[in-house]
């Protein structure tokens, strides 16, 4: 399956490397473009438990890529949107915005 993570943070990184772990094809996208380049590198920038081993793993078979445009999103069988969704302090509501500014 073709996949695309949007927001690639504590949550979207290790998601994405999951799924190309399990054989699918993963483009990871955020629009900080400091950390795409990071992660390009094989560099995470979270400490998570064999995250860079399976990063490397899967960017080097070419299962995991990294981009800051969402052109390729129309090619995706999955859209995961892993982007902050804070509460709201009154009303317990959450906040959206993120959602938005990521597309």
């Amino acid at each position: 399956m073709n996949v695309h993570v949007i927001g690639l943070g504590y949550v979207g990184l290790p998601v994405a490397v999951a799924f190309s772990e399990l054989g699918n094809v993963v483009v990871g996208i955020d629009k900080d473009e400091e950390k795409i380049d990071l992660f390009q590198k094989c560099e995470p920038i979270i400490v998570e438990a064999k995250l860079k081993h399976l990063l490397i793993k899967n960017v080097t078979t070419k299962r995991l890529s990294f981009s800051t445009s969402l052109e390729s999103i129309r090619k995706a069988d999955i859209i995961m949107i892993a982007v902050d969704t804070p509460a709201i302090s009154r009303g317990g509501g959450r906040f959206i915005v993120y959602i938005y500014s990521s597309t």
